[in-house]
Order: C-alpha cells, then structure tokens, then sequence
C-alpha cells in the first residue's frame, strides 16, 4: 500500500517585492478556528519542530507583500534558533489554493522581533521567512 502524498503542482504567488497576480483572500469565516501548520520537506532544521497547532486569531497586511496573511497563534510554543516561538504568519502560496482549502501549501514567516505587537502596519522585512509548509484548518 502506498501511503505517499501524490505529486501536485500549482502556481506560486511572489515573493516580496515582486509584481505578480494577488489573491486578496478574505479570511474573515476562518478567525478563530483550529489550524494545523505541517512539513512540506522544505526545511530540515524547522521540520522537527512542525506539526504545531494552534488558533488563527486574525488576518493582516504586509504593505508589500499582500493582504491575505493570517496571524497563527500556537498552542504550544517552542524553542528556536534563540528565539521563543509563539505565533506563526502564514500566507496561501499557490493561486486558486487559499488557506482552508483541501490542500494549501503556504509561506512561513516567524516574529522574532514581536513586530505584531510592537507595529500597527508591517512589512516583509519586520518578519523572518523560515520556510514553506502545509497548512490544515480544523472543520468548523
């Protein structure tokens, strides 16, 4: 039996600072539910620490890097590179794919600098990205 997730493939959002389609994903129906963060094989030094679980408490802009980032506070922090990790950034990575979706490869960005509390307007430098990933929202 073959338990191995198959091969897709999609079309990726840019990077910052890059000008491309943008998805603009209103994520208002998915503030307060369950999220899982998983690895998507992109990482090694983060993918022990993945999967981590935890509540998506609200969405925000990145001025230039599009609206559609939603704020993943975790269940149960962890140790990183020096650095105590409480909330995830995550933003859909592939177009037609919004976080929510079946399958939902995203962006990982860390708050090593606590810009979110700190900041009322925030760009892709006030966070650190770390790696790709998957991401699972709880039904309901």
């Amino acid at each position: 039996m073959n338990t191995r997730e198959p091969i897709r493939t999609g079309f990726a959002l840019p990077g910052p600072g890059t000008t491309g389609p943008k998805s603009g994903y209103d994520y208002a129906q998915l503030i307060g539910r369950a999220a899982t963060v998983k690895p998507s094989g992109e990482h090694i030094s983060l993918g022990p620490f993945l999967p981590r679980r935890g509540t998506l408490v609200r969405q925000l802009a990145l001025a230039d890097w599009g609206s559609d980032w939603l704020v993943l506070t975790l269940d149960e922090p962890f140790e990183y590179r020096g650095s105590m990790i409480r909330t995830f950034l995550i933003r859909a990575r592939w177009i037609g794919h919004p976080i929510g979706s079946d399958f939902c490869p995203v962006f990982l960005l860390l708050d090593r600098q606590n810009s979110l509390f700190t900041k009322g307007k925030w760009v892709s430098q006030d966070f650190q990205f770390e790696s790709w990933a998957k991401v699972e929202v709880d039904p309901s």
